[in-house]
């Protein structure tokens, strides 16, 4: 026999095996051989005999009891130190495993997993299973998913209930992928929530709850993927030894099991094989983000791509074909059909139904597939009369049990969706959808233009979706400010309010609803539509939400909750979160603003429980309570408790007086001032706001809308635009963030000698308590050893940059104007740096002639992580004229140009006058005492982030009742969703094709300038042979000695001062938080620190009022608060010093972090919160005297 029919037999005899027997085979067909097959088997008869033995002892059961397992446990191990009531059903199942598997580990995981693989490849409707994580974990590796099924899983992450839908194999191999990032420890790479919410899963191995559904009980959307199937028209050439292909269905992407398989999405390679041009597949590639797309979409693509649809499918339903238009304006035809979720090009073939459905017979005639075959008994003729793609791939699709067979989880990897692609061939400039240039309706539709006019003002407005015609909220609203107060409801397993305050607007009184229905009893007062404005909308909303309905899409960044629109009964509510104006703790703003609402109180929140909240406590067990998670200020708590007269004071039997706190009492009175603060500081911050803009806050959503519409509104913007398409995908390549890195990326540890010690002032310093005055004539011997001590002195200065952004918005010479042409080849050949307005450019950099300890540029690596580096040379990178300027300047390189963009039509220079003016205005309300400054610090700081926003992937939706046939009718569309009650879901839906524009171009030229004021000051340090140890975007560490001599180098060379608080110049910019601090002597750090991105440590020196040297320590750990830092020694540089002999270090930041906020919208306590600290590299440098 052949080697074939040898692996073949096998492979019948181990499934038998298997099957007869319960257990599951441990090697795929595919990737082993008869031997390996042969040695299974041999495996499992070796085996075969403990079975029965083994699976007494386990007793597969998904719901099995604890004193049953418990005896299972004691006959296994009599020496248990398990215990009935301290152990859970899981823990004595993981004990019995661990035993049993000492002795017979090679078959105890094939037992346990077979129940959970037999249901996995076994669906019938409403059947589930329940499982460990780590069992699906092993066990989805051999899951494929029948096309009429979709499995659902439900597990816990983070506390909240999370459900996932797998809908087809790439769902599962997308959960895979997942779940291996999951196991990856070792793997830096920064993944988003999704994977986070799987690492959860599998790292606490939470149970799954897995159920299958038939597709065919629920309605169902039309969308579209890869085809599910291998087709089998191919014969065996013994002569060869291969296949031989008969039917060629490559292009519509239709593959045998031999054949090399297209991973591009179907619906992009289907418009490609009907002709449409690179230019239009260019643009659709940077639209599609997902690979399934459902019909609906193609009403965007087609007029995206000018382009006329005719989508030929069959409705399943009425059991008849049918063929849809898409945009009939255009005059670019094109035929595509769909068959089993499949996109492929619909065009005339040579293909006859007898060659599909008489394949056997007529395989091996010459003329097939033109061929004819009446029935059996007749010949075989040729036949001119062809199928169209449609008609021949659906012919195959209803005699799929002969021709097709599946494709399974093994070769699901092939067509895994690339997302980017970094070839772009040819560049082309942004344009109009239609490229008649006005001869067809098309061109009229500039919503579907590859640009936009950056200078229009945003339409978006609080009121969105089906309330987007609600007029004026000032006037037909009532605006209520409100806080409140919860506490863990062990019952429900979350935070559950008990007490709301809130005030009106225009009215000066207190309201506030006190109990646990608070939340409905609160809605039930409201009259009329009201905006709702809390600080913290992502904790407060969470009270109201199991009451309303009618939801809006949420406007979320991260886990911060912006805006949302609802009902309650015939009220619309618009709730706005106070933070997405002022992203301050609300302690904050009292002193911020001035308010005479005076502080925030002290409130002892572990203590509350849902027994005490009507009751009074003991002061003392207030004070002395040991639960608190941060210091408890017992003296500003009675003071509070004085002035709510919150106090009840009892007469004992003795004499004595016991003082009570009246919880409701204080809790109302706490909760109101909360709510007095919020809406002082709102209305002064909406004030200053109008006085400065002439825009109202109450009808914007974020800080960063504000800035942009005011910016807007001054001109700044005039003849910009927004781009989309290939030109901004180039362009955004250009555009780095800040560099953040440590001196050549190495560890550095710099400790100065505590025997000097040295303060410098204007014109003299004063060395281990002598004064020595600059530019004297002559020095006593005396000085001259102090000046020769203070020249080895080591002290650390953070030299900042002032409004790093806001000084390069004012060095540019404004926003570019007009949309990017495409360089010619000639321009290329003989470009110069110094060419155009403005560029934007892929280039090969052939040399670097100065290695620098802060390179200019960046790669990523494997995992994503960005690193500056000095080894160029080969490397293609994409640069904007500012950078490229610089890496010839600063690095003296030379490259070549490979293609680019470039700006000819000048630039709107409203941006340098304006950030000018607004700057000198906030420094002189600053010194005046004006909060007003801080209004105009937070429009600086919010006027850059809006140019380059990035495209929004997924968007969430609430739907309320029957939410399975949703759903299961749109499970490929959607990533997860949450159970928010019995009536009402959270789904997270993924977005197939975006349009997404973006005005990156202008959001370059700012970050590119930034890097240049820091890279004149760190190069020309790096030149003088001035040692700069770390970088943080606008922040450098250097030696204290060190930087007025920079500062007289930096005006020789620029003729600019380098020192100052005016945009562009630098200033020293180490606190510590102390009252007595003498202000005239300089914080340095005496010993430092530097191990990576984002982590150091600086011991500061510092003097006060009285004359005594005190210490301090500024702290930075990414991800890890400085309280946590704090407490992990007594002295925090050990910590540090572990970290640096490359330690690593867990984390515990439970109780930094006490809430977790779930995407069910509701918050619990964290139980268990660690991170690890891990900087390792074994290139050290020490610095001592």
């Amino acid at each position: 026999m052949t080697e074939l029919q040898n692996k073949v037999s096998a492979w019948n005899q181990l499934k038998n095996l298997s099957n007869s027997n319960n257990i599951a085979v441990n090697i795929s067909y595919r990737k082993s051989n008869s031997d390996e097959i042969n040695s299974e088997i041999r495996r499992i008869n070796q085996n075969i005999n403990n079975i029965p033995k083994i699976k007494r002892q386990i007793k597969i059961n998904n719901k099995p009891s604890r004193p049953t397992l418990l005896n299972q446990l004691r006959d296994i191990n009599p020496n248990t130190t398990l215990k009935y009531r301290t152990s859970t059903i899981h823990s004595i199942q993981q004990e019995i495993f661990k035993q049993i598997k000492k002795k017979n580990n090679n078959i105890v995981n094939d037992i346990i997993d077979y129940p959970l693989i037999k249901f996995l490849k076994n669906p019938s409707n409403d059947s589930f299973f329940n499982a460990t994580a780590q069992q699906f974990s092993k066990s989805i590796k051999k899951l494929n998913i029948p096309r009429n099924y979709v499995l659902e899983m439900q597990f816990k992450s983070n506390g909240n209930d999370t459900y996932r839908i797998l809908a087809n194999n790439q769902a599962v191999v997308d959960m895979l992928n997942r779940i291996n990032a999951g196991f990856d420890v070792n793997s830096q790479e920064t993944h988003g929530s999704d994977y986070e919410e799987v690492l959860n899963f599998i790292e606490y191995n939470e149970n799954v709850q897995l159920t299958w559904f038939d597709k065919n009980n629920y309605k169902k959307t039309n969308t579209a993927a890869y085809f599910k199937w291998f087709h089998k028209f191919q014969v065996w050439n013994e002569e060869t030894q291969k296949y031989e292909l008969k039917l060629d269905l490559t292009k519509y992407q239709i593959y045998t099991k031999n054949q090399k398989i297209d991973y591009e999405q179907c619906l992009i390679y289907s418009l490609f094989q009907s002709g449409v041009c690179e230019d239009k597949i260019k643009q659709l590639r940077l639209n599609v983000f997902e690979r399934n797309v459902s019909f609906k979409d193609l009403t965007l693509v087609s007029k995206q791509l000018d382009l006329q649809i005719e989508l030929t499918f069959h409705d399943e339903k009425k059991n008849q074909r049918k063929i849809r238009t898409y945009n009939k304006e255009s005059k670019n035809i094109v035929k595509l059909g769909v068959v089993d979720e499949h996109y492929f090009v619909n065009e005339m073939t040579n293909i006859t139904a007898s060659a599909i459905t008489y394949f056997n017979e007529t395989k091996n005639e010459a003329i097939y597939p033109m061929v004819y075959l009446k029935s059996l008994r007749h010949k075989i003729q040729k036949c001119d009369k062809f199928l169209t793609s449609y008609q021949v791939i659906r012919n195959i699709y209803n005699q799929r049990d002969d021709w097709l067979t599946p494709i399974t989880i093994e070769n699901i990897n092939n067509y895994e969706h690339v997302e980017k692609f970094e070839s772009y061939g040819q560049l082309r400039a942004p344009r109009k959808a239609c490229i008649c240039e006005g001869e067809c309706v098309g061109c009229k539709e500039s919503q579907f233009n590859e640009y936009r006019d950056y200078s229009i003002r945003s339409n978006k407005s609080i009121f969105n979706g089906k309330y987007k015609k609600q007029q004026n909220p000032n006037e037909n609203y009532d605006v209520i400010f409100l806080d409140l107060e919860t506490f863990f409801r062990a019952l429900k397993g979350y935070h559950v309010p008990y007490c709301i305050g809130y005030q009106f607007i225009n009215d000066d009184n207190k309201y506030w609803v006190y109990g646990l229905d608070c939340g409905v009893e609160f809605l039930n007062l409201l009259n009329r539509n009201a905006v709702i404005i809390t600080h913290n909308l992502a904790f407060d909303f969470r009270g109201f939400v199991d009451y309303l309905t009618k939801f809006q899409t949420p406007i979320e960044t991260g886990t911060k909750l912006k805006h949302i629109q609802c009902k309650y009964k015939f009220n619309h509510l618009v709730f706005k979160d106070n933070c997405a104006f002022l992203p301050f703790k609300l302690s904050a703003l009292p002193k911020m603003f001035n308010l005479e609402s005076g502080d925030k109180g002290v409130y002892p929140y572990e203590l509350i429980n849902e027994t005490n909240i009507e009751s009074s406590i003991d002061i003392q067990e207030i004070n002395n309570f040991s639960g608190y998670k941060k210091p408890f200020d017992s003296k500003t708590f009675y003071e509070n408790c004085l002035k709510s007269n919150s106090i009840i004071s009892e007469v004992n039997l003795d004499g004595s007086i016991t003082e009570l706190v009246d919880i409701k009492k204080y809790t109302i009175h706490y909760c109101n001032q909360d709510v007095s603060i919020l809406k002082q500081a709102y209305l002064k911050f909406r004030e200053q706001i109008l006085e400065i803009t002439k825009i109202d806050i109450m009808t914007l959503i974020s800080l960063p809308q504000l800035a942009d519409d005011f910016f807007k509104s001054k001109g700044v913007y005039d003849g910009c635009f927004s781009i989309s398409g290939v030109a901004q995908d180039f362009i955004r390549k250009c555009a780095i963030g800040g560099r953040v890195m440590t001196c050549k990326n190495e560890k550095w540890h710099i400790k100065h000698n505590s025997k000097v010690n040295v303060s410098r002032y204007d014109n003299y310093m004063i060395v281990n308590g002598t004064r020595i005055d600059n530019n004297k004539s002559e020095y006593t011997s005396t000085e001259i050893e102090l000046i020769h001590l203070a020249l080895k002195c080591k002290k650390i200065s953070d030299f900042d940059a002032v409004s790093l952004y806001p000084s390069a918005m004012k060095r540019l010479d404004g926003y570019l104007k007009g949309l990017p042409k495409v360089l010619t080849e000639g321009e290329c050949q003989t470009f110069s740096e110094n060419n155009f307005d403005y560029y934007f450019v892929e280039i090969e950099i052939l040399s670097v002639g100065i290695k620098r300890d802060f390179p200019l540029i960046s790669i990523k690596d494997k995992s994503g992580i960005r690193d500056f580096t000095n080894n160029l040379e080969g490397s293609i990178f994409h640069v904007d004229k500012t950078t490229l300027q610089d890496l010839v300047k600063f690095q003296n390189i030379t490259y070549r140009v490979l293609k680019g963009y470039k700006f000819t039509d000048g630039f709107n220079s409203k941006i340098v006058d304006i950030i000018e003016n607004m700057f000198q205005e906030r420094i002189k309300l600053k010194k005046e005492g004006n909060p007003l400054q801080q209004a105009y610090k937070l429009i600086l700081n919010a006027s850059y982030g809006k140019l380059i926003q990035k495209p929004i992937k997924t968007t969430k939706k609430f739907h309320e009742n029957d939410y399975r046939n949703y759903v299961i009718r749109n499970a490929k569309i959607i990533e997860s969703y949450q159970r928010i009650n019995e009536k009402l879901i959270l789904i997270t839906m993924k977005k197939s094709i975006i349009q997404h524009y973006s005005a990156c171009h202008l959001a370059c030229q700012v970050l590119s300038m930034s890097k240049r004021i820091m890279n004149e000051v760190m190069c020309l340090a790096e030149d003088k042979k001035i040692k700069i140890f770390y970088q943080d975007t606008d922040s450098m560490m250097l030696y204290d000695k060190e930087v007025k001599p920079l500062a007289k180098l930096f005006k020789d060379e620029y003729g600019r001062e380098l020192i100052g608080e005016a945009m562009g110049q630098f200033h020293t910019d180490f606190e510590v938080d102390d009252v007595n601090r003498d202000k005239s002597y300089p914080i340095t750090a005496v010993e430092s620190l530097f191990l990576a991105k984002k982590t150091y440590i600086a011991k500061l020196e510092y003097k006060t009022i009285s004359g005594e040297i005190k210490y301090g320590h500024h702290i930075r750990a990414k991800g890890i608060p400085s309280s946590v830092i704090r407490e992990l020694d007594d002295n925090v540089m050990n910590t540090y010093m572990r970290l640096f002999d490359n330690e690593s270090i867990e984390c515990d930041l439970t109780t930094a972090c006490p809430l977790k906020m779930g995407k069910d919208y509701r918050a619990r306590n964290t139980i268990d919160f660690t991170r690890k600290m891990h900087c390792p590299n074994d290139k050290k440098n020490l610095i001592f005297n």
